[in-house]
């Protein structure tokens, strides 16, 4: 009896600790937004002189690796941002891609690069694999296959996504309807911020090329990712608190300003979007990105297109020209999701997803025919039937 009444105590204690630290927890959220309310003032003020710091101090960069600014005046001081429904048509095409590698199963080495794409015209529903063997494996490894470069991988996924829309989509496009293409794919790539300089700069690159055949084809790319970082609110702890991340109240102390440290963009954004609204667009850089006048600029957006769910939003600089369309557009897709699915997400890019055939046990019968294919191809001009 004694013991199940100390365990009782014991218990009690846990959960009385666990309270306070909640308490405390919702106490610093509540400082930490008083304290952004009132920087909103001076910040939407002065948003040149917010890039103009971020860009030319070289110790920013050392700090927080990513930052995003306000790009409007008027847009920031709204916060929570409406759109009006629209009947206009367009045409979506959801793309979603699957990188399967048996470079340690088989040999000589394997690596498939699926692209599904799904839109509502059935010519843009189709999927597109390509095989890379043996020697062709060699400049995606590292350390005689110890372990894969995903940069370059993810290069060679951009790559195979403007030669599908240039041999098999572009003509087929509708000039008087708007086309958005919808993927997981990063314009930022944030999961790549600690890599090899060089490897990166060759990435942005092949980014920069895909915006901008895409913008030469009225094709609008819209990306869909998850990152959970907080340029914004590294954007306030550097124009606001300088260097040392101070607050008043701690500018004494050793430790970054403990407020500053437990908000996050998508929890400061959730208390001040609207259900069905977005964010305002933000210009976006991080420690990788060449500040080039020849690249497309980066914006990225929070959407909130029901309570329980904000996404953050990826779109290239000529796409905030279509935003009340993106907006628009982005929210039916969610809701087609929702009553299709029973889960959050978009619709186009869900249904891609789906399609994959190389994240089931379908690869195994087109990885046989194609190698079937091959197989007879090469006996074939062996015996002279095929002269190439």
């Amino acid at each position: 009896m004694k013991n199940k009444l100390n365990y009782l105590i014991f218990q009690n204690n846990i959960i009385k600790e666990k309270a306070v630290l909640i308490n405390e927890f919702i106490k610093e959220l509540n400082k930490v937004s008083s304290m952004i309310d009132q920087m909103m003032e001076p910040f939407s003020k002065n948003l040149s002189e917010v890039e103009y710091i971020i860009k030319e101090d070289p110790t920013a960069l050392n700090i927080h690796k990513v930052f995003a600014w306000p790009l409007n005046f008027e847009e920031w001081k709204k916060i929570s941002i409406n759109t009006k429904p629209s009947l206009k048509k367009s045409n979506v095409i959801g793309i979603a891609f699957y990188i399967y590698s048996l470079y340690k199963e088989i040999i000589p080495p394997l690596i498939i690069f699926e692209i599904s794409y799904f839109g509502r015209n059935p010519i843009y529903r189709f999927n597109s694999l390509e095989i890379k063997i043996g020697e062709e494996v060699y400049k995606y490894a590292n350390n005689d296959f110890s372990n894969l470069n995903n940069v370059k991988l993810l290069q060679t996924v951009y790559e195979l996504i403007i030669d599908d829309f240039q041999n098999k989509i572009s003509e087929n496009i509708n000039k008087n309807e708007e086309t958005f293409v919808i993927t997981d794919l990063s314009l930022t790539c944030e999961e790549f911020l600690n890599w090899n300089k060089e490897e990166i700069i060759q990435l942005y690159n092949t980014i920069d090329k895909v915006l901008k055949y895409f913008k030469s084809i009225n094709v609008i790319p819209i990306s869909i990712v998850n990152y959970e970082s907080s340029p914004l609110i590294n954007s306030f702890k550097k124009y606001f608190l300088g260097g040392g991340m101070r607050c008043a109240d701690c500018i004494q102390e050793n430790s970054m300003c403990s407020p500053l440290k437990v908000i996050s963009d998508k929890i400061f954004l959730r208390g001040k979007i609207n259900n069905k609204e977005r964010s305002p667009l933000f210009k976006y850089m991080n420690s990788n990105m060449i500040t080039d006048l020849t690249k497309e600029e980066i914006l990225i957006f929070y959407l909130r297109p029901s309570l329980n769910y904000i996404q953050r939003i990826e779109i290239p600089y000529f796409a905030s020209f279509h935003i009340e369309d993106i907006h628009n557009m982005l929210l039916n897709e969610y809701e087609k999701c929702l009553r299709t699915f029973k889960k959050d997400g978009f619709y186009s890019l869900l249904k891609a997803k789906k399609l994959l055939v190389s994240t089931n046990k379908k690869i195994i019968q087109v990885l046989d025919a194609l190698i079937r294919k091959e197989t007879v191809k090469q006996f074939e001009k062996e015996i002279g039937l095929l002269r190439y």
